[in-house]
């Protein structure tokens, strides 16, 4: 999670940077969603650690109930950034639109300048460093048995799709005239994804909290019996 907080500013900055220069905004959109990675990161590296503390008098049932409020806490960032993100991507289609009606250009998209190479190459790059935090994160959830890890994993997989994603839109503004309103579209569904997979994960943590209750519940009975 470390390595990955590393990584995820350098992506962060990267595609912020490179996404203003080269007018991509569904390069900055998944800027967003790495930044949201970096908070993920955090979120993961605190709870994991609260986690895994060992029972105390006053809490003998353990610490691991932390894990699944961490995740709920995760689930929550995911989707005010998924919310954030799509409110700027509908704002700016918006505003082409608005561009477009009162003439102040000849399209609907030329009012907007194509993305440029760099912002292929920042997306492409992004693909493979996120495909191998999500496999490594991934793994190491599974060996400690980590609901959170595990979430997080997810949410670097969601962000190699959403690279992905960008990637195909900002090739889409490059090589075809007059649809750059592509590349803002895709930045409208890099938000849907980062919301979806929000709602997933929060899903994840609502069950496991249960289960957990559950099994306190289940324990205090044959405590009293």
């Amino acid at each position: 999670t470390l390595g990955g907080s590393l990584v995820n500013i350098a992506l962060s900055a990267a595609k912020f940077a490179v996404g203003v220069r080269c007018h991509s905004t569904a390069l900055v959109s998944d800027g967003v969603h790495s930044l949201s990675d970096l908070l993920s990161d955090f979120i993961t590296l605190v709870t994991v650690r609260l986690g895994r503390l060992p029972p105390t008098k006053s809490n003998p049932d353990g610490f691991g109930k932390y894990e699944a409020y961490g995740t709920f806490v995760l689930a929550l960032a995911i989707i005010s950034t998924g919310i954030s993100v799509g409110f700027g991507a509908f704002t700016k289609i918006l505003q082409m639109v608005q561009t477009g009606r009162v003439g102040l250009s000849s399209s609907l998209t030329a009012a907007s300048t194509p993305p440029g190479v760099g912002a292929l190459v920042v997306a492409f790059l992004s693909v493979v460093s996120k495909e191998w935090l999500f496999r490594i994160t991934k793994k190491v959830g599974e060996d400690i048995n980590s609901s959170i890890i595990l979430a997080n994993a997810k949410h670097h997989r969601s962000d190699a799709f959403s690279s992905v994603l960008a990637m195909g839109s900002i090739g889409i503004a490059m090589s075809i005239p007059g649809m750059q309103i592509a590349d803002v579209i895709a930045g409208l569904l890099v938000a849907g994804m980062i919301f979806t997979m929000g709602v997933e994960i929060m899903a994840s943590a609502v069950s496991l909290l249960k289960e957990q209750k559950g099994k306190r519940e289940a324990a205090k009975s044959e405590t009293c019996e």
